[in-house]
């Protein structure tokens, strides 16, 4: 038996990438995306940069946000976080003021099911989840242990979204998705695209 440090190996790949100029990151990205061996590396390297948008790390401003056919109406973008919750555990509601809205929130473990991060602005709550896979399955509960979390004053006049955050080629195929856990919250599903051309890596984010 062989044990071969695949972990290891992905980590060196990704502080390899954070020490190139952008234009090499966005051609390594782009070079490593498509090929299967390396579809690990690549989707945590779309996490990293995710969060430094996040954060305000970022060039960019705004996510456009794009649903299948069938739903009609809902969010457009969504705007970077005027203030991000990354401590405190669940109950993340509790620390915010009014002005701050709308904040984001990243689950104190990163392996929590379903989210990478929550968005809440005066009428939405947005559940993001960052994948580079054409395809991602949802899990119920973990949208019912977000939602147990969240007073319910604070729910009650918010619409619930659900967004994938990738890259241009697999957009189509996740916001046409139907997960069963979503469709038994009647919660929409959405997909935006995060242009790791526009975006801009910093190298102190790895």
């Amino acid at each position: 038996m062989a044990t071969i440090a695949t972990n290891h190996i992905g980590r060196l790949i990704i502080e390899a990438a954070a020490a190139a100029d952008a234009r090499r990151q966005v051609e390594f990205y782009l070079l490593m995306s498509k090929h299967s061996r390396f579809k690990s590396p690549a989707g945590y390297m779309l996490k990293k940069l995710f969060y430094a948008w996040f954060h305000g790390l970022s060039k960019l401003q705004d996510l456009p946000c794009s649903a299948a056919p069938s739903v009609t109406s809902g969010i457009q973008a969504i705007s970077v976080p005027k203030k991000v919750i990354t401590i405190g555990g669940w109950n993340f509601t509790e620390s915010v003021k009014d002005d701050e809205i709308p904040f984001g929130w990243i689950p104190p473990s990163q392996a929590f099911p379903t989210v990478d991060a929550v968005v809440c602005t005066d009428q939405h709550i947005i559940t993001i989840q960052v994948t580079i896979s054409p395809n991602h399955d949802t899990k119920l509960g973990g949208f019912e242990d977000l939602e147990k979390n969240i007073p319910e004053e604070f729910r009650r006049n918010r619409t619930w979204y659900y967004v994938f955050v990738t890259d241009v080629s697999n957009a189509e195929s996740l916001q046409n998705q139907k997960p069963e856990g979503l469709a038994k919250k009647q919660t929409s599903v959405y997909s935006a695209i995060l242009d790791i051309s526009e975006a801009g890596l910093q190298k102190r984010l790895w």
